[in-house]
């Protein structure tokens, strides 16, 4: 059956959207997952828009808990938005987006799956911290190096080990919230205790958070 208002929208999202092309999906694999919430409309758009796509049926028969998305970080940022608008559409505002960094393993680094089971609250070393897709799709994407576009997002602090720490993005931090004794651009210099959690140093993890890396989570 044709799903003529997802029809309308597609067609809409094409128009907006062919300013970006070429879409160059020859190496890039796109897994939707069948028992995500609505994944007959996203089979739906990708068939109507002509973007390459395979299904799976993860062995466990577990509906993912959040509605997301999670990219490889090699897939071409056109492709990125492109796919972000289209989800959007199906799933609005309840849909997150996840974007993997340059510790991706070997194999996945072009690779995007449509409803995995990252969830919020799960700690995952080579993602990013989850963003709107609003916050995709408000960038200018076609004038964007793939190195500008992963620095725009919490967690691009990464090492061999694919060990990843979250930063708190600075136009939101006011450190007059939290303390008055400590400032976290000139306090301790040492990061090697805590390996950097957060983006706070050994000091201040000692002195303002009682020694606990994990009482720095929520304080942006």
């Amino acid at each position: 059956m044709i799903n003529i208002e997802l029809l309308k929208k597609l067609t809409f999202i094409a128009d907006i959207t062919k300013k970006l092309e070429p879409f160059l999906f020859d190496d890039i694999e796109i897994c939707i997952n069948k028992l995500l919430e609505n994944s007959d409309d996203v089979v739906y758009a990708c068939q109507v828009l002509k973007v390459p796509f395979t299904t799976y049926e993860p062995e466990n028969g577990h509906t993912p808990d959040e509605i997301n998305v999670k990219f490889g970080c090699e897939v071409g940022l056109n492709i990125i938005y492109q796919t972000t608008y289209i989800l959007k559409e199906i799933y609005g505002d309840a849909l997150d987006v996840y974007i993997s960094y340059a510790t991706e393993p070997e194999g996945d680094e072009k690779k995007t799956i449509i409803g995995t089971y990252i969830t919020r609250d799960k700690d995952f070393t080579n993602i990013s911290a989850p963003i709107t897709a609003n916050e995709i799709l408000k960038l200018d994407i076609k004038n964007m190096d793939w190195e500008e576009f992963s620095s725009l997002f919490p967690n691009n602090k990464h090492d061999a080990n694919r060990a990843c720490t979250y930063i708190i993005r600075q136009e939101n931090y006011e450190p007059d919230d939290y303390y008055d004794d400590y400032d976290h651009d000139d306090y301790g210099s040492s990061y090697e205790k805590y390996g950097g959690y957060n983006g706070w140093s050994d000091d201040v993890i000692d002195d303002a958070f009682e020694g606990d890396p994990m009482n720095t989570w929520n304080v942006d």
